[in-house]
């Protein structure tokens, strides 16, 4: 779709990079426009370190603990810049539609649902935090919320593996495109 774009004339984009996170904000900010003032640093800055989390976020795929490390730092960083756990909803529809447009037709059922299986086992660790940070001004990290007073882990006995069913399968069926 970018190579298409950059054919107009009047087309302006140095970079797919630049356009979509240009397209992203615009949307955003489109949809949301309440949730302009939390974007102080400058589209530019802004779109860096959108593209910078993307490419984490995708990197930690294969390690659990990294991926809700990180996981948990976007949601202390967004919290403490007041993002509700609501705003996630609006978020995840703008990628999606981001995404959508600035692959074009390469964006297929396969690919749109590898990045809603990314996208759910994102704000299955952010929304909670959100939620709890909301109601108490404190976010506890994982290790924090599952040990008792103690320090003992409180899930010792396994939770079964739905991260590491979508993990697999966002990762399978993206790297398949």
């Amino acid at each position: 779709a970018y190579l298409e774009m950059k054919k107009d004339p009047n087309f302006h984009q140095s970079s797919c990079i630049s356009w979509f996170y240009s397209n992203f904000y615009e949307r955003l900010f489109d949809v949301h426009p309440m949730c302009r003032p939390l974007f102080t640093s400058g589209i530019i800055s802004q779109g860096k370190f959108l593209v910078k989390m993307v490419s984490l976020i995708l990197n930690s795929l294969k390690n659990k603990d990294k991926f809700v490390k990180a996981m948990e730092d976007l949601a202390m960083r967004h919290c403490e810049r007041g993002v509700r756990g609501v705003e996630y909803g609006i978020v995840g529809d703008v990628l999606f539609s981001t995404i959508h447009k600035t692959v074009g037709s390469p964006f297929t059922r396969d690919v749109e649902n590898a990045w809603k299986l990314i996208y759910s086992s994102m704000i299955q660790i952010i929304v909670p935090l959100c939620v709890e940070y909301e109601r108490t001004g404190v976010v506890k990290r994982t290790t924090e919320r599952n040990t008792d007073s103690d320090g003992n882990n409180l899930n010792s006995r396994s939770k079964g593996s739905s991260f590491e069913d979508q993990r697999m399968s966002a990762s399978d069926i993206s790297s398949s495109h």
